[in-house]
């Protein structure tokens, strides 16, 4: 579940000049990656905001990398010069001089499951890399994962997607780099990888980035909605005498939240994930946690659950993310009961859902070119998959999504004093 979590900053306090600059490198990374700013915060104002907000069961700590001066290029950067690497908390960070300020990483880790592993995620100013700033960047962050116990680091990278030939054919192109887990397989000399594979991390599994694209083109929009209105009456008659679908706009209501732990807690197991990955276990109060972060940062929750008829006990969720701000909503976690698969559920609440969301998207065409309108039109909804999930993918072409790219799991372990890209078992067997 892709939720962002809070750091420890003081949500009164005024944005400084550093903030700014970890802000403007934190929106850097997300457009070199999808091409588009979706899923950000507006302005680094906002952006301050909505990492006030704590979360009881993830620690995430920031940090910028600092320059022993005013630098313009890598070139600038002689080898072997000093750099400061400043945590969020520290007294001199919203001192920095953003003109100093090259690079960014956050290390998180869970609280509740996975206490062996950390997230961690860096970039560098693309005019200050080759300078070995990543590099230095990667060594720190394993250290503080380190110092708090964990000894698996998984990162997530941009990724282009290669064909895999059939056994047997012509010999694979030495590019093609395939997963640990799952299917699929990705350009090893492309975008992140070479510099992920040198920082001494394996490819752990693929997810594939797919976009419903050009939806401000009134033709485009019409036609996803009539296909998305036509797969909703096909799916129909496969469930409606035993399930009632259910749209939420917003959190779960009271009553449903224990259900919703319950559903949580079984998609996290249920889903493709990497070897050893443990289920996140759900509350009640950490679904109403996780709803009430969300909507704290300004993002809508388009929900559309499926009932059974009589116990009104939901089976089946999905759900959509718009950011008020953003012309870009995210398609999340579709999930359905493995005892209640087999009745086009899934299809049937992703295409409900979108519907939903194109009525809301309708009020916001209708406001498009007003002064006080902030809450602009989308223009694509973009959603991941695991490569290897066939069903979901089938289910996300015929509503008319198609593949833009790939995401790439990274993984990093330690053992025998060293951090390595495979774990010691799949060492110690070859």
């Amino acid at each position: 579940m892709r939720v962002p979590q809070g750091v420890a900053i003081r949500a009164e306090s005024a944005v400084s000049p550093a903030w700014q600059r970890y802000y403007e490198l934190h929106r850097a990374s997300v457009i070199e990656a999808f091409g588009n700013s979706d899923l950000m915060s507006a302005d680094a104002a906002s952006f301050h905001a909505n990492h006030a907000h704590l979360s009881s069961t993830s620690h995430e700590a920031i940090y910028l990398l600092v320059a022993p001066r005013t630098v313009s290029s890598a070139h600038d950067l002689a080898s072997g010069s000093p750099i400061t690497i400043a945590h969020e908390d520290a007294a001199v960070f919203d001192e920095l001089d953003p003109a100093r300020i090259l690079g960014r990483c956050s290390v998180e880790w869970q609280l509740d499951s996975n206490l062996h592993k950390a997230w961690l995620d860096v970039y560098i100013d693309p005019a200050f890399r080759g300078a070995g700033l990543g590099s230095a960047l990667v060594a720190f962050g394993r250290d503080e994962a380190l110092a708090a116990g964990r000894t698996e680091i998984e990162a997530w990278t941009f990724a282009t997607p290669m064909a895999t030939p059939d056994a047997g054919g012509g010999g694979e192109d030495p590019r093609v780099l395939r997963p640990h887990v799952g299917t699929g397989a990705i350009d090893a000399s492309a975008d992140a990888s070479p510099f992920v594979l040198k920082s001494g991390f394996g490819l752990e599994m693929i997810e594939r980035f797919s976009a419903l694209e050009n939806l401000t083109d009134a033709e485009i929009l019409a036609r996803v909605r009539a296909r998305a209105r036509e797969l909703a009456a096909s799916a129909a008659p496969h469930y409606e005498q035993d399930y009632e679908l259910r749209y939420l706009a917003g959190g779960y209501p009271a009553d449903m939240l224990a259900d919703a732990a319950q559903m949580y807690t079984e998609f996290t197991a249920d889903i493709p994930h990497g070897e050893g990955d443990e289920p996140t276990p759900f509350t009640a109060q950490k679904v109403r946690e996780q709803d009430e972060q969300i909507e704290s940062r300004g993002i809508r929750i388009h929900r559309t659950i499926a009932c059974e008829r009589g116990s009104g006990r939901p089976v089946a969720y999905t759900t959509i993310y718009w950011r008020d701000t953003s012309a870009g909503p995210s398609q999340e976690d579709t999930w359905v009961r493995r005892d209640h698969r087999g009745r086009r559920l899934g299809l049937a609440i992703k295409a409900e859902n979108l519907l939903r969301v194109l009525s809301a998207n309708d009020e916001r065409l209708a406001a498009a070119g007003k002064a006080d309108a902030r809450r602009p039109p989308a223009t694509r909804i973009i959603t991941w998959n695991a490569d290897e999930n066939a069903h979901m993918w089938a289910i996300n072409e015929q509503l008319g999504f198609e593949a833009v790219g790939a995401e790439a799991c990274w993984r990093s372990f330690y053992y025998d004093d060293a951090w390595h890209p495979q774990r010691a078992s799949a060492t110690r067997e070859d």
